[in-house]
This record gives C-alpha cells, sequence and structure tokens, in this order.
C-alpha cells in the first residue's frame, strides 16, 4: 500500500510538473481521434 501511495503521488507530481512545463514551452497536443467508440 505504501508503495503504490507513494508511486502514485509520485506520478500525479511528474505528470502535474510536465503538464505546466508543456504548456509554457508548447501547447498542449491536441486530443487524439475517437476512433473506437
Amino acid at each position: 500500500v505504501r508503495l503504490a501511495k507513494s508511486s502514485t503521488s509520485e506520478e500525479e507530481k511528474e505528470s502535474l510538473d510536465d503538464k505546466s512545463i508543456e504548456g509554457q514551452q508548447n501547447p498542449p497536443p491536441p486530443p487524439p481521434p475517437r476512433r473506437y467508440g
């Protein structure tokens, strides 16, 4: 449980940092087309 929690928190932090950095440097990529609907 501890490992899962720590990994999740780290992943969330990394994703947030990546999002903020990407948003500042380049615009967010367009969402992928929904082919498998």
